[in-house]
């Protein structure tokens, strides 16, 4: 599996999410340090709460297995850093960073799932104009097998009882995410298309080089 250092994902995720401005650039990765940090403090803070979070079978958002320490070189899976942008795209959206970390923590075998699945979709045939303007996406995506990640605010409660109000949920294609609003009724929601940002990130990190630890 190819992994990538951190200057190598905050470049990609800067041409995904057409960040160009210098200080743009610097305000999108103290806002994905920050993400990544809190990655790494949210077992603390649950165990202080008798959460039982410690018990989940995945410990954090953005790391593999045991979370490094601050300063340690880190490397990225691909998904890792496709969790990375999805984290940075709720920040986009207003929710809170506690709460992006937990929501993706808890989704995460299921979302790591569906990016595996997505990013193995041949991009000259997904993205093709004609099939897609044949067979319109309800929800306006630009590709033609699109899958979602649905932010839904109604009476949903995470195991750990942190939040009683909004939960995520990964839907495989729209007709999924009508099926869950049937269900569901939330009172609001927001869905974020996740194959067109995949592919895209791929595509940037592909182009990126690891810079060297120490120098600018």
């Amino acid at each position: 599996m190819k992994t990538y250092k951190r200057n190598q994902v905050e470049e990609a995720i800067c041409i995904v999410m057409d960040v160009r401005a210098p200080d743009q650039i610097t305000t999108l990765r103290s806002q994905g340090k920050r993400l990544l940090d809190a990655d790494r403090n949210l077992t603390l803070v649950a165990s202080e709460n008798n959460s039982d979070i410690r018990s989940h079978a995945c410990s954090h958002a953005f790391y593999s297995k045991k979370s490094p320490g601050k300063g340690a070189d880190v490397q990225f899976s691909e998904y890792e850093a496709f969790a990375l942008l999805t984290g940075l795209r709720f920040l986009e959206h207003g929710w809170p960073q506690s709460f992006v970390v937990r929501a993706l923590k808890y989704i995460r075998p299921e979302f790591e799932d569906t990016y595996a699945r997505v990013i193995k979709l041949n991009s000259t045939t997904i993205f093709d104009k004609q099939a897609l303007k044949a067979t319109p996406c309800p929800f306006g995506s630009d590709n033609t097998r699109p899958s979602f990640l649905l932010v839904a605010t109604g009476k949903a409660k995470y195991p750990d009882g942190l939040d009683d109000k909004t939960t995520v949920a990964v839907c495989e294609d729209a007709d999924s995410v009508s099926a869950y609003l049937r269900t569901r009724r939330p009172h609001s929601w927001t869905t974020f298309e996740l194959t067109t940002s995949a592919h895209r990130l791929a595509q940037a990190l592909s182009a990126t080089l690891p810079r060297t630890r120490g120098r600018s």
